[in-house]
C-alpha cells in the first residue's frame, strides 16, 4: 500500500498539474455539470469560478450548446477520447474541446485556437484567391471574394478597399462587400493627406493608421459625420504599396466598437493588404505584360508554391517552372498524366490521397480539393506537401479542368517534430528538477532540525563553564564567552527560521474559504507584550473572505505585523489592515507609519537573508519576508511593498480564488 506521505505527494502533484496545465480543464459529472475548473479555463472564458461551477457545461456556450451536448454524450457513450472544435460568437473565439471519460466522471480540456484557425483560414483564402486569379476571374470578383473572406475570419469587421486615381491625389471606392451603399458612394474622391480620415492619412504617410474613436480623433474632424451616423467607432487603415513602395490605395477596417488591433491581429491584416497590393499591381500591368507570365510572377512572389494545371478531359497535367524549382520535374520535357501524379505519392499515402481526390472530382458540385501527403522529388527524396486545387466544371457540373498549387511543408513538419521532442525533453527535465527540489527541501528541513541539538549543547556548556570558572576568568575571557553564546543564540534563531521556511514545502497547502478576523486576533495575542511596550495601535474592520491555508495565512500576517511593530519610527506605531475582493482575487494591505524602505530595496527585501539594518539596531535573520513571499507564491498570488523612507510602508498581498 502507498504511504500517507506518498498519497499527499501525489495529490500535490495532481493539484499542481491541474492548476498550471497550459490548457483549460473542466471536470464534469455524468450530467455534464462542472465540478471543478482550473485557472486557465477561467482566464480563457473570462468568467469567475462561481459562475462556472455547478453549471451544465453546454449552458456556458449557448451558441453551440446542442453540438456540445452531442459531443459530451458521444464521449460518455464511447468511453473514449473525443474532440470537437468550433467558433463561439459569445466569446468571439475558436475553441477546441477534448474529452477524456472515466468511470463516473470525465475531464474536458479547452484550448483557445483562434490564432491558429485564423492563420489557417488566411492561408486558405490566399490560395483560393491565387487560383481564382489563375483562372482569369474578373479582378472585382476576386477582391470581393477576398474581403468577404477577411470579414468571415474577423466577425464584426467591415472591410473597404479604395484605389488611388491616376493623379495620385484622390482615392476612389473599389470594393466593400458589407459597407452600406450610402457610405461607399461617399468614399469617392477622398483626398490623400493629413486629417483626411484613416485611409487618406495612411495613403499619405505610407504607413498603417489606427483610430479607435472616429467621433473625436482629429484625423476625422472634417469627414466623420456619416461614419458616426452609421455606428462606426473605430477605423484601421493599411496603405497598399506596389513593388516600388508607391501607393496604390488603402484597405480600411471599420468596427462598431472602440478598439485597437493587437500585434498579431495587425500582422494578419497586413497580410491581406499585401495580397491585395499584389492583385492591384497585376491589375495595373496586365494590359502591357502577358497575363500568364505576370500571374506566374505574382503567385510565386506571394506563395512560392508549385502551380499545376490539369486538363481533365484530355488527361494532361502541366507542371509549371516552380515545380522544377521545388521538386525537379519539368513538364516541358515530358507530358504528365493524372496517373503520373498518383505514382509520385508516397505508397503509404497514395490510396487515401487519390481516393479523396477522385471523390471530390467526381462530385457534381464540390469546387475545392486539399490534402497533405508525401511527394517524391526527382532526386528520390520524399517531401511533405500541402496541395490544393480549384475545380472548373461545365454547365452540367462535370469537372473539365483543375488548377492548383503545391507547397513544400517539410520544414514545418520537421520543426513540429523537433518542437515535440524538445517539449518532451523539457517536461522530463521539469519532472527531474521537481524531484531534485523536493529532496533538497527535505534535506534542508532535516539538516536544520538536527543542527539545533549541538547548538543547544554548545550554548549550555558555555553557560556552565562561565558559572563554574567565572572567578578565575578575566574580563576579556568573559567577553569571548558572551560573543560565543550570542553567536549560538543567533544561529539557533536562524535555524528556527530555516525550519519554518522548510515546513512550507513539506506540509500540504489545503486551502479553504474563511474570514481571516480570528487569525488576525491570534496574531495580536502573540504580540501582546510588544504592543503594550510600544503603544502600537492596530486597526482592522470589514475583512472579506479569503481562499487560503489558515496556518500559512496566520504565519504571513504574523511576519507582516511583527515587522510593522519592529521597524517603527519615533512615532507611536499605527498599523491598519484592510481588504477587498473582486471577481478573481482577494487583496490584503498591511499599512504602517514606520521607518519605510528605500525604493531600490523594495524588491530585495523579499529575498532570503536580506537585511537592510545592522543586528545591533534591529534583530532578525532576514528570512521573514522570504517566508511571506513563498507562502503567497504557493497560493499562486503576489506580494509587493509600496513605501517611502520616513513615511511608512504598505505591504499588498493578492490571493486568487481557485
Amino acid at each position: 500500500m502507498e504511504s500517507n506521505a506518498s498519497l499527499v505527494f501525489n495529490r500535490e502533484k495532481l493539484l499542481d498539474l491541474f492548476t498550471h496545465f497550459k490548457d483549460g480543464i473542466f471536470t464534469l459529472d455524468s450530467s455534464y455539470r462542472v465540478e471543478s475548473v482550473n485557472p486557465k479555463a477561467i482566464r480563457i472564458l473570462r468568467l469567475n469560478e462561481q459562475t462556472i461551477r455547478g453549471k451544465r457545461m453546454p449552458v456556458l456556450f449557448p451558441s453551440n450548446h446542442l453540438n456540445l451536448e452531442t459531443f459530451l454524450k458521444n464521449a460518455i457513450d464511447t468511453k473514449g477520447y473525443t474532440e470537437y472544435k468550433n467558433y463561439f460568437p459569445e466569446y468571439k473565439k475558436w475553441f477546441q474541446f477534448r474529452a477524456y471519460p472515466f468511470e463516473n466522471e470525465f475531464s474536458v480540456f479547452i484550448k483557445d485556437i483562434t490564432g491558429q484557425i485564423q492563420t489557417e483560414q488566411i492561408l486558405t483564402i490566399e490560395r483560393e484567391v491565387h487560383v481564382l486569379h489563375a483562372t482569369q476571374s474578373p479582378i472585382q470578383n476576386t477582391l470581393n471574394y477576398l474581403l468577404k473572406g477577411l470579414e468571415k475570419i474577423f466577425p464584426g469587421y467591415h472591410a473597404g478597399l479604395m484605389e488611388l486615381d491616376k493623379s495620385g491625389k484622390f482615392l476612389n471606392h473599389l470594393s466593400s462587400p458589407s459597407l452600406p451603399s450610402e457610405y461607399t458612394d461617399a468614399l469617392n474622391g477622398i483626398p490623400t493627406g493629413l486629417n483626411s480620415g484613416s485611409c487618406g492619412t495612411a495613403s499619405y504617410l505610407k504607413q498603417p493608421v489606427f483610430v479607435n474613436d472616429i467621433k473625436t480623433d482629429p484625423l476625422w474632424t472634417n469627414c466623420n459625420a456619416l461614419a458616426v451616423s452609421l455606428g462606426f467607432v473605430s477605423c484601421w487603415s493599411f496603405p497598399l504599396l506596389d513593388s516600388k513602395s508607391e501607393v496604390m490605395g488603402s484597405l480600411g477596417i471599420y468596427i462598431k466598437e472602440s478598439k485597437l488591433p493587437d500585434v498579431e491581429e495587425a500582422k494578419k491584416l497586413e497580410r491581406f493588404s499585401y495580397l491585395i497590393s499584389v492583385l492591384l499591381e497585376h491589375k495595373r500591368t496586365r494590359d502591357t505584360i502577358e497575363f500568364s507570365n505576370e500571374l506566374y510572377k505574382t503567385v510565386l512572389a506571394a506563395t512560392n508554391d508549385a502551380i499545376w494545371d490539369l486538363d481533365i478531359v484530355n488527361n494532361v497535367m502541366n507542371w509549371g517552372k516552380s515545380m522544377k524549382k521545388l521538386f525537379g520535374y519539368d513538364s516541358e520535357l515530358k507530358p504528365y498524366t493524372l496517373e503520373d501524379w498518383k505514382n509520385h505519392i508516397h505508397p503509404d499515402d497514395r490510396a487515401h490521397t487519390f481516393d479523396e481526390f477522385m471523390k471530390v472530382m467526381s462530385s457534381d458540385h464540390l469546387m475545392y480539393w486539399e490534402d497533405e501527403y508525401r511527394f517524391i522529388k526527382a532526386d528520390g527524396v520524399f517531401s511533405y506537401v500541402y496541395d490544393r486545387g480549384l475545380i472548373i466544371r461545365d454547365e452540367h457540373g462535370k469537372a473539365i479542368r483543375m488548377v492548383g498549387a503545391m507547397q513544400d511543408i517539410s520544414e514545418r513538419k520537421n520543426s513540429e517534430l523537433m518542437l515535440k521532442q524538445l517539449n518532451d525533453s523539457l517536461e522530463k527535465r521539469a519532472i527531474e528538477l521537481q524531484s531534485s527540489n523536493n529532496e533538497l527541501e527535505k534535506f534542508a528541513y532535516i539538516a536544520s532540525h538536527d543542527l539545533k541539538e549541538p547548538l543547544r549543547m554548545i550554548s549550555s556548556f558555555l553557560q556552565l563553564f562561565k558559572s563554574r570558572y567565572e572567578h578565575v576568568i578575566d574580563d576579556k575571557g568573559k567577553e569571548y564567552i558572551h560573543f560565543a553564546v550570542d553567536g549560538a543564540e543567533r544561529m539557533k534563531e536562524l535555524i528556527n527560521d530555516l525550519l519554518e521556511y522548510s515546513r512550507l514545502f513539506i506540509h500540504e497547502t489545503s486551502p479553504e474559504k474563511f474570514n481571516p478576523e480570528n487569525e488576525i486576533k491570534e496574531v495580536l495575542r502573540i504580540f501582546e507584550n510588544e504592543i503594550k511596550e510600544t503603544g502600537a495601535i492596530i486597526s482592522y474592520s470589514g475583512l472579506n473572505e479569503i481562499f487560503a491555508n489558515r496556518n500559512q495565512f496566520l504565519q504571513l500576517m504574523q511576519n507582516l505585523i511583527g515587522n510593522a511593530i519592529k521597524y517603527k519610527s519615533e512615532k507611536i506605531p499605527r498599523i491598519n489592515i484592510t481588504s477587498y475582493n473582486d471577481d478573481i482575487q482577494s487583496t490584503f494591505t498591511v499599512n504602517d507609519n514606520g521607518i519605510g524602505i528605500e525604493k531600490e530595496f523594495q524588491e530585495k527585501v523579499f529575498d532570503m537573508f536580506q537585511r537592510l539594518h545592522s543586528r545591533n539596531k534591529y534583530s532578525g535573520t532576514g528570512i521573514g519576508l522570504a517566508i511571506c513571499k513563498k507562502i503567497v507564491a504557493m497560493h499562486n498570488g503576489s506580494i509587493w511593498v509600496e513605501s517611502s523612507p520616513g513615511e511608512g510602508s504598505s505591504f499588498i498581498v493578492n490571493f486568487p480564488f481557485r
